[in-house]
């Protein structure tokens, strides 16, 4: 996921370190999953709908992250202001 992912484990780590290992293994599996899950996916629905797929969830985390209120203490700066810097 590009810079989330080590932004997550960065905030992670100053909340609870003990679960830096369990959010790398996670991680792991969920690249292994959501690539045979792509491929399953565009074999039976086509890659179209997949990708449009792959995008909703990708919203989806959007929304679960912007609604953490561990997100919520650490941003300081309004979204838009971090978007054009």
């Amino acid at each position: 996921m590009g810079i989330p992912f080590p932004t997550g484990l960065r905030l992670l780590e100053r909340r609870h370190p003990a679960s830096v290992r369990w959010a790398w293994s996670l991680n792991a599996a969920a690249s292994v999953l959501g690539s045979v899950g792509a491929l399953v996916l565009a074999l039976y629905l086509g890659l179209v709908e997949t990708l449009l797929i792959g995008a909703a969830l990708y919203v989806c985390a959007g929304l679960v992250v912007l609604a953490s209120p561990l997100v919520r203490k650490t941003v300081t700066r309004p979204v838009s202001a971090v978007l054009s810097a």
